[in-house]
């Protein structure tokens, strides 16, 4: 291991944070606690580690190659934060830092630390293995959920991911009790914005998931029901919302921010597209013996248009009662 760099930032001054008593931390650095946070480690397919805040080193570390780039957890755990210095460009390593002193100094640990979700942001950290002589780099999203014992912060357990971000830093925080906005540190301004989560149709959120378990596009014109035009623009569509240019980097971005499969968020475009709808259309509303009925018929591979004209209902109430899982469709 090459000698490490004396200009290295000094992390987290302890100072910032209420300490835990002797009581507490005999209940808190017990031996099962750190085994379950390395068998929780152990079976995650991201990279991961855990801090401690309190005692200003690593609790334990994955054996992740995103991570430990090339070098051992043991190696890891010896150095503590030093270890950062290893690891992440020397560009970012102050920038780290500042977001971890943000984060920590942020009014929500102190005023609402049961409301947060995780913290989230980038940094360049090496590229491994890496095949040239010169030391390259890569986008990796982290997010960190702080843990509190007695409402103070003790630990954070801190995920890895390949990030589709192209800039360090994007340092945001998010919510338990409201997943439809978030908000953003400003480093230049040292203060804390609200902004909107990027929001998507039901379908969408289908069309992304499909495409996540490897489907193709002509699977997933037929899992969804729709014409192979209309995917291309939904798929174009989704792209731009997210500034992406393909529904792989989306799948990155939105599982790296856990919106994939996150049931507490609702759309509310297809909220208000079906409210209108019904005011607009009554027969657009399914009954239970409607309902029977329309599974009837696209179990016998009829079309959504087929469906819609046999069952007496208009054929974007299928598409909906399809989007929401009501009724389900044979693949071709």
């Amino acid at each position: 291991m090459k000698q490490m760099d004396s200009t290295t930032p000094d992390f987290l001054p302890v100072s910032t944070l209420q300490t835990v008593s002797d009581e507490e931390s005999s209940s808190i650095y017990t031996p099962e606690v750190l085994s379950m946070s390395e068998n929780i480690l152990s079976v995650c397919s991201e990279a991961g580690y855990i801090i401690d805040f309190q005692k200003r080193r690593f609790h334990c570390v994955s054996n992740h190659g995103l991570f430990l780039c090339g070098h051992t957890k043991e190696e890891a755990m010896q150095l503590d934060y030093k270890f950062y210095s290893y690891i992440v460009h020397k560009d970012d390593l102050r920038l780290l830092v500042r977001m971890y002193n943000a984060v920590i100094n942020s009014p929500y640990i102190t005023e609402c630390p049961e409301n947060i979700a995780h913290f989230s942001f980038t940094v360049r950290i090496k590229v491994y293995p890496d095949i040239t002589d010169e030391t390259k780099y890569q986008m990796v999203y982290h997010r960190l959920r702080p843990v509190f014992f007695n409402g103070k912060l003790c630990f954070g357990i801190c995920m890895m991911n390949i990030s589709v971000l192209k800039t360090s830093g994007n340092l945001s925080v998010y919510f338990e009790d409201n997943r439809d906005s978030f908000d953003e540190y400003s480093l230049k301004n040292q203060n804390w914005n609200t902004k909107q989560v990027i929001d998507l149709k039901n379908r969408e959120i289908l069309t992304v998931k499909f495409a996540k378990q490897g489907l193709n596009n002509k699977e997933i014109v037929g899992a969804l029901g729709v014409k192979y035009e209309t995917l291309r623009r939904e798929i174009t569509s989704i792209c731009e919302k997210f500034n992406l240019g393909t529904i792989g980097q989306v799948i990155v971005y939105l599982t790296n921010h856990l919106m994939l499969f996150d049931t507490r968020r609702t759309s509310d475009t297809t909220k208000k597209r079906k409210g209108k709808s019904k005011k607009r259309c009554p027969k657009r509303k399914l009954t239970p013996e409607k309902l029977k009925y329309s599974q009837e018929c696209l179990d016998n591979r009829q079309s959504n248009r087929e469906t819609a004209k046999n069952v007496g209902v208009s054929e974007g109430c299928i598409r909906d009662a399809i989007d929401s899982g009501k009724l389900h469709k044979k693949r071709q």
